[in-house]
């Protein structure tokens, strides 16, 4: 992949390298055989699992039991000797709850010990360790990942929790002291090294500063502003962001930041994975599928419908088939009732309050919330407000009355005209049982929101 090859060299201006690569050479291309392939599609996906089950969530009860033979055995003998004055019998006890893997036990115990009342009396010695007999079982790959995991995590903790002592123990020394500065948003007082500045100055709290961020990010917008009151629009640099930003948050951003500007430089034949932002040029006119090498997706999806591999069966075979379930028939009428996507570039958001002139932050284009058309203004709206909005019948309203009764309506409409269908699939089986209006309701609402923000 282009952007890891270059990121480790070029870090924050990774992106600008990219375009500088694409003008001297040509983009990463996909070429496949004409033809389905669809048993090498099959093997494909099937590698993609096991890349996918490779990254193990050790901290979890419910992953698949190692399957060394010697694991349970050197799993037990480790949480003796790791917990030597805890009773014996609470150890099993606790690896029952865990489903006998090693580190959530050991994560469970720790926590026990820190808590002010044990659920046990510590021993008075420690039980000695076997030296004798049979002894120690003698290796286990699968235990042995686990440890090296746990007591890597074990120190990041330890040292996460001395940072944050000690960040701490500063702010009360400051706050003693009172050297703290003001921060421009919130107005409370900090340490000048937990502030980040715009590029005019103006400080800082990182709490405000990543609340900030975390919201344009989440609609996908990379222009980290100054929030002063004195209206500057001076950005954040890239080094104060790096300082307030999660690892996570922060691996986001320069993703969304690079590919607004690789899709600035007009490749031809670029596309992207409809399911992370990986991109490549596929040059294959004829190639049905979009096979993502991001390692953190690896979702093989069709190149029409954009949803993931269907082959053998066509998209409308597909999609027929997906209109067989009258539950998500129900849950998509919700859930379109209450979403709404710009006329010109689709973007979806979801209305809280205010007037129904909107306005898509992507494109900037103004659309009539009650209509869903494109407008150029207030000409649009009857601007009177209740009880007036009769002067001009042909008009819809700028304000809503009641904006949860307006969803509602809107709900109830759409339900009716899938109900039918409803009533039809019932007799088939495929009616759930034990739902209700309420939770289709409740449940549009979240999948409205939930693709307000992601963009799907």
């Amino acid at each position: 992949m282009l952007l890891r090859q270059l990121h480790p060299t070029y870090s924050q201006n990774t992106a600008h390298a990219v375009i500088q690569y694409l003008f001297d050479h040509e983009y990463p291309k996909v070429e496949r055989d004409r033809g389905k392939r669809k048993r090498d599609d099959d093997d494909e996906q099937e590698e993609a699992v096991v890349r996918k089950k490779a990254k193990l969530d050790y901290e979890s009860i419910d992953r698949s039991y190692p399957s060394g033979a010697a694991y349970s055995v050197l799993a037990e003998e480790q949480l003796f000797e790791d917990f030597p004055l805890v009773p014996r019998a609470h150890v099993r006890s606790v690896m029952e709850q865990c489903a006998y893997l090693y580190a959530p036990t050991h994560l469970r115990l720790l926590q026990e010990i820190k808590s002010e009342a044990l659920p046990y009396t510590l021993k008075a010695r420690p039980t000695p360790a076997k030296t004798k007999g049979k002894g120690k079982a003698s290796f286990d790959a699968d235990f042995e990942a686990e440890r090296d995991w746990l007591v890597l995590k074990l120190a990041e903790d330890k040292l996460r929790a001395d940072e944050e002592l000690a960040e701490k123990l500063n702010e009360q020394e400051y706050e003693a002291n009172g050297e703290g500065l003001e921060c421009g948003c919130c107005f409370g007082d900090y340490p000048f090294d937990k502030m980040v500045q715009c590029a005019e100055g103006h400080l800082f709290c990182r709490n405000c500063a990543r609340r900030q961020a975390d919201e344009r990010i989440g609609l996908r917008q990379t222009e980290l502003l100054c929030m002063d009151q004195s209206d500057c629009k001076a950005p954040f640099p890239e080094s104060e962001i790096a300082r307030f930003l999660p690892e996570k948050t922060l691996s986001l951003y320069h993703r969304i930041k690079q590919g607004k500007e690789i899709e600035k430089a007009g490749l031809e034949g670029l596309e992207s994975c409809p399911f992370c932002d990986y991109a490549c040029v596929i040059e294959n006119d004829e190639e049905k599928l979009f096979r993502c090498e991001n390692e953190d997706c690896l979702i093989i999806s069709c190149r029409t419908c954009k949803k993931q591999d269907h082959l053998p069966k066509s998209c409308k075979e597909m999609e027929q088939d997906m209109r067989l379930n009258a539950r998500h028939a129900v849950e998509e009428a919700m859930t379109n009732a209450l979403m709404r996507k710009c006329p010109k570039c689709h973007h979806p958001f979801v209305k809280e309050g205010g007037c129904n002139k909107m306005m898509c932050n992507q494109c900037q284009t103004m659309s009539c919330y009650i209509c869903r058309q494109v407008i150029n203004g207030y000409d649009h709206f009857n601007q009177a407000r209740a009880p007036l909005l009769a002067l001009d019948p042909n008009k819809c309203p700028l304000w809503d009355t009641n904006l949860d009764k307006f969803h509602a309506e809107e709900v109830r409409s759409l339900a009716r005209s899938v109900g039918s269908f409803v009533e039809i699939r019932a007799g088939c089986g495929c009616r759930a049982e034990g739902t209700t209006r309420d939770s289709f309701w409740r449940k549009g609402r979240r999948r409205a929101h939930s693709r307000e923000r992601f963009g799907g």
